[in-house]
Parts: C-alpha cells; sequence; structure tokens
C-alpha cells in the first residue's frame, strides 16, 4: 500500500527510480497519512463486522457458549475499498490545504 499511495502521488517513475517511495517532502508525508487513515478505516471496519456479528443461540439446558475471542480478518474486497476511499479522501484533503495556502 505505501508504493501504490506513493505512485499516486509522486508518479510510478519516482517509485521506480528510487526503488521505493521517493525522498519528496510532500510524497513522505502523503504516504504517512494514507497508512494512518487505511489504519483507522480498517479498525473501524473491523469493529463494525464484530457488531454486527449474530449472536450464538442458546439451547434450552445447554452450557454457555463463550464468545470467540478473535475477528474475522477483512475480505480483500473491503481492504480494497477502503485503500481507495482513504486515497481519495486524503487527495481531498491535500487539495484543500494547497488551495487555501493560495489565497
Amino acid at each position: 500500500m505505501r508504493l501504490a499511495s506513493a505512485a499516486y502521488n509522486a508518479g510510478e517513475n519516482n517509485v521506480l527510480k528510487y526503488a521505493g517511495v521517493p525522498p519528496f517532502a510532500e510524497t513522505q508525508v502523503y504516504v504517512q497519512r494514507v497508512g494512518q487513515l487505511y489504519l483507522r478505516y480498517r479498525a473501524d471496519i473491523v469493529a463494525r463486522d464484530a457488531k454486527a456479528a449474530p449472536p450464538a443461540a442458546v439451547v434450552a439446558g445447554a452450557p454457555a457458549a463463550t464468545a470467540p475471542t478473535t475477528t474475522a480478518p477483512i475480505s480483500t474486497l473491503a481492504s480494497a475499498a477502503a485503500v481507495k476511499s482513504v486515497a481519495t479522501n486524503v487527495a481531498a484533503a491535500s487539495l484543500s490545504v494547497s488551495s487555501q495556502g493560495n489565497k
């Protein structure tokens, strides 16, 4: 994800040229923000999915089941949607900040 967001910000040729995230300050900050927002959105999705899980059925006379201690992994589709959402939000925020600086 770091290389994808770096390529989105600085261009894929710069990512290839520097064999990773280019040393441009703007790109470094952008990649860091995208990573932080991705983790935040991923945590929100995991929490939402955990809340949506139906409770275990209780059978009369059966011992109470314990809740699972792990959550299911996020699907690839949900992860891709989260990355796209993060990139869109960061790009919009970057445009907003740069347009405010030109006033």
